[in-house]
């Protein structure tokens, strides 16, 4: 090749291929490969805010101390929200501590006799793929349906326990509600009084700061 770079044939990209256990109570079987890449490791450690640990105290405090009205005066719904979000990210710098971020942890709707039927299903599916027989299918099938049956009884009970302590515990419960959301919400396109569409995010603000300023949305979503 041009620069003396040598050609890598395609088989050489894909290794260690293996036909795994079919994907649920599909007839299609997972197939699972390593793609053989050169790249940097990217050592930076990085950190996640920890809500639940912050000072909202002194949050409060923090932020009852700046003359709002004078701030906001006279300002635009673009300039109001640029300068509240500069003072939000400020405060939360300031009193919301950072932890170090690590693997991401296991699904929290599995129990541990899930886990352990899910492991037992997956040493059968290789036991049948070693030997071949009949048998070993219908036990690996009976453990599927095991697993299928924990997997779901766990969840129910998951689901039930952080809906009865929302009253103390409302943020697992809203978290895992988000978590399985598909589509998210937006704002928009809006229709203006004079019939034209808006879609800029700065002037859908400045449209819906007239409903707030006036009490009276002229235009349509």
């Amino acid at each position: 090749m041009p620069g003396g770079r040598k050609e890598i044939a395609p088989q050489e990209f894909v290794d260690n291929v293996k036909i795994c256990e079919p994907l649920g109570c599909s007839d299609h079987n997972q197939i699972h490969f390593i793609i053989k890449v050169k790249g940097e490791r990217n050592r930076k450690t990085r950190y996640r805010k920890t809500f639940h640990k912050g000072r909202y105290k002194d949050m409060r405090e923090y932020l009852a101390k700046t003359d709002w009205n004078n701030t906001l005066k006279n300002k635009t719904a673009t300039e109001c929200w640029n300068i509240l979000k500069s003072e939000i990210d400020c405060v939360v710098d300031k009193f919301v501590p950072l932890k170090k971020q690590g693997k991401r942890s296991k699904k929290k709707h599995l129990s541990k006799e899930a886990i352990r039927k899910i492991k037992y299903k997956q040493m059968m599916w290789k036991t049948y793929r070693h030997t071949g027989s009949e048998e070993d299918y219908s036990i690996y099938k009976e453990t599927l349906n095991q697993a299928t049956a924990e997997i779901r009884n766990s969840k129910r009970s998951y689901e039930q326990k952080i809906a009865f302590n929302i009253k103390h515990d409302s943020k697992n419960c809203y978290t895992y509600v988000r978590s399985k959301q598909k589509v998210q919400d937006k704002v928009g396109p809006l229709e203006g009084s004079d019939g034209n569409i808006i879609t800029e995010g700065y002037l859908m603000a400045e449209n819906l700061n007239e409903y707030f300023k006036f009490g009276v949305y002229q235009g349509r979503y």
